[in-house]
């Protein structure tokens, strides 16, 4: 292989000694770490500048990944070291400890040689959603990438198997809003849908009781879209009370309303084919004029009523 560095770019060609075909490759380079891309090939390759005179990383497709290193001609340095027990403790796929239903962090990692991890660190809140797939170099329990803009994550191993990041930029490749966790457990972390109770979509208990009944299956869609809501101030109908729900990123997907003194509940949802509308109360198995304003919003969209009679 040969290599022209230049800035913040990387070209070269390399070939099989089986084939003797030149593949010429291309990419960027920052803080000794590297991509480059196969020209008409599937192949990839990220790698780290271990010394001026040692290349370590990886070669991957869509299917494979194998472990590469590449020393300078006339160089005598060792050979990298397949991962020892040790370094193998770092292999797993690693929750965020505080995952929950509208938000989480997750961690692959996979080691590559003796002083080398490569990791999938992923995060979402809402619809948006980031994250990156580097190299990170290990010193005893910690394993550091260092990457644009003075940005670093480490990685620190710990006694009781879990893995805490230290970064000065949890945003860092994620969408707006979103984060990193700051520890990664390998254990199982469930993430346990709340309540329409727990989420704004019904007062009290016995609504929740008479909500889940009239919704029916389309209960969960509320519960998937009811990360956030905003409550209308100035409601049409005498007596209920508004409250719009969404995701971050996706906001309005649901309504509510709510006459508490008489628990009257009317709500619609976006559903995979149609609006879904539920009343509690036949007199308005037509929908309010909040309600089917919200609806003339989601255009196209037709609306399946659903009455529970009273």
């Amino acid at each position: 292989m040969k290599l022209y560095v230049e800035k913040n770019k990387v070209a070269g060609v390399y070939y099989y000694d089986d084939y003797k075909k030149n593949i010429n490759l291309s990419g960027a380079i920052y803080n000794n770490n590297f991509s480059l891309y196969e020209e008409d090939a599937k192949g990839s390759i990220d790698a780290i500048f271990i010394t001026d005179e040692l290349i370590e990383g990886v070669w991957h497709d869509d299917k494979n990944i194998y472990p590469i290193y590449l020393i300078k001609e006339g160089s005598n340095i060792s050979i990298p070291q397949a991962p020892d027990r040790n370094v193998m403790k770092w292999k797993n796929r690693w929750k965020g400890k505080n995952l929950g239903f509208y938000s989480g962090s997750e961690l692959t990692i996979t080691p590559v040689f003796n002083n080398l991890i490569r990791f999938d660190i992923s995060a979402f809140d809402g619809t948006h959603s980031g994250g990156f797939l580097s190299l990170a170099l290990i010193e005893d329990d910690t394993a550091v990438y260092k990457g644009e803009n003075d940005t670093y994550l480490k990685f620190i191993l710990k006694e009781d198997g879990d893995i805490y990041l230290d970064t000065n930029d949890y945003n860092y490749y994620c969408g707006m809003g979103v984060e990193y966790d700051s520890v990664y457990t390998k254990h199982k972390v469930e993430a346990i849908p709340p309540t329409a109770m727990e989420v704004g979509l019904v007062y009290s208990e016995e609504q929740e009781r008479i909500f889940k009944e009239l919704t029916g299956e389309h209960y969960k869609d509320f519960i998937n879209y009811a990360q956030y809501y905003s409550e209308e101030e100035e409601v049409k109908e005498v007596g209920f009370s508004v409250r719009y729900f969404g995701l971050r990123g996706y906001f309005n997907a649901a309504i509510v309303m709510i006459n508490q003194t008489d628990n009257i509940i009317l709500a619609a949802v976006e559903g995979a084919d149609a609006i879904y509308y539920f009343a509690n109360n036949k007199a308005y198995t037509n929908p309010p004029d909040t309600i089917k304003i919200w609806c003339e919003e989601k255009t196209g969209m037709k609306i399946k009523t659903i009455v529970l009679q009273k």
